[in-house]
């Protein structure tokens, strides 16, 4: 068996073009922790192989710190690194992968489908390079060979045709590959089975905009030659997540009875909905910010009114109304009433064509 970690779209010394000049560099410090949590649980798990499937830095320039704490985290990996260099990191004769002294256990494709064997771990790794902003048909159908695993490393692009090493279901099948560790998607998909090849993307390591929400990490993949047992190990650092909220009588209390523990890790776009009397969004996000990484409020509420106003009307809206009215009057509990003022907004949103409160 052999026990791989798969990462992939580090994207190292993104700019960080939404956030203070100050906010991007504590980020980007951030950024060059993550290959010594990599390095940290393939000592953990006792993963023989670490495969980074292209884009580890985010552009051709990149600072001497960042080529540091790289090299640094990979002395320290018990893992062999393959690296599959993708679109925003070529291999090219000015770039990081061709200018940097690396260990001995890093290795870096540099052009066609090409492989290096591990007789001590029973296997072959194959993998390829971009070597400009696009690339094609890098992956190919490889020669097996009885009592190896045959595991390939490449950025490509699964779900889309383009100029990013697009590839189908089909010819995954067909590549002859164990497991085919991909880059490129920045949303995980977890390992899937096309043919003998199980492949997957394990997503962005850090997310960096809202386009880019919720958990990312690195794959634990474990390799036998008949299954593929996968599972996502998260890295640490802020999250970033859309949530919508009902604002009701008080948005404040609305808002922290619907916070999860480890808000604190979020940086949230935060959209208040629904009927709500007029308050000062400022003053609510200053209070509310303590709770998160970073906030941004959106205010879409609109203003509250007198839910029975139109009631006894000969109107559909006010014999609605009337028959709610008469539910609540008989109520003998303030829940059962809560129910029935919620079932009064629904209808009314129903009958006026807006979203549900």
């Amino acid at each position: 068996m052999v026990r791989i970690l798969h990462a992939a779209d580090l994207h190292l010394d993104s700019p960080f073009a939404a956030l203070t000049p100050e906010q991007a560099a504590d980020r980007r410090r951030l950024q060059r922790q993550i290959p010594g949590f990599l390095a940290d649980l393939c000592r953990e798990r006792d993963c023989q192989l670490l495969l980074l499937a292209g884009d580890v830095f985010d552009g051709a320039r990149v600072c001497p710190e960042t080529v540091e704490a790289l090299r640094s985290a990979f002395a320290r990996c018990p893992a062999e690194i393959f690296i599959a260099p993708g679109n925003h990191d070529p291999y090219t004769p000015d770039s990081p992968w061709t200018r940097t002294a690396w260990p001995e256990n890093v290795h870096v494709f540099t052009g066609d489908l090409d492989s290096v064997t591990l007789p001590d771990l029973g296997c072959r790794v194959w993998g390829a390079a971009f070597r400009g902003r696009e690339a094609r048909d890098l992956l190919h159908p490889v020669p097996v060979e009885d009592g190896l695993l045959e595991i390939g490393v490449l950025h490509g692009d699964p779900e889309n045709p383009g100029p990013y090493n697009p590839m189908t279901a089909a010819e995954i099948a067909a590549c002859g590959l164990d497991y085919l560790a991909l880059g490129h998607i920045h949303k995980t998909a977890a390992p899937r089975q096309a043919g003998r090849t199980w492949y997957g993307w394990p997503g962005v390591a850090l997310g960096r905009g809202f386009d880019e929400t919720g958990v990312h990490g690195a794959f634990l993949a474990e390799l036998d030659g008949k299954t593929c047992r996968a599972a996502l190990l998260p890295l640490p650092g802020p999250r970033y997540e859309t949530w919508t909220v009902a604002a009701g009588e008080d948005p404040e209390a609305a808002v922290l009875s619907a916070l999860p523990p480890d808000s604190r890790e979020t940086v949230c776009r935060l959209i208040l909905t629904g009927e709500t009397a007029p308050f000062d969004r400022a003053a609510l996000a200053e209070k509310l910010s303590p709770h998160f990484a970073a906030l941004e409020l959106r205010d879409e509420t609109v203003p509250s009114r007198d839910l029975w106003a139109d009631c006894g009307s000969r109107t559909l809206r006010g014999l609605t109304l009337e028959a709610l009215k008469r539910q609540y009057d008989a109520a003998s509990d303030p829940e059962t009433r809560r129910t029935v003022a919620l079932a009064a907004r629904y209808a009314l949103a129903a009958l006026e064509g807006r979203e549900a409160p």
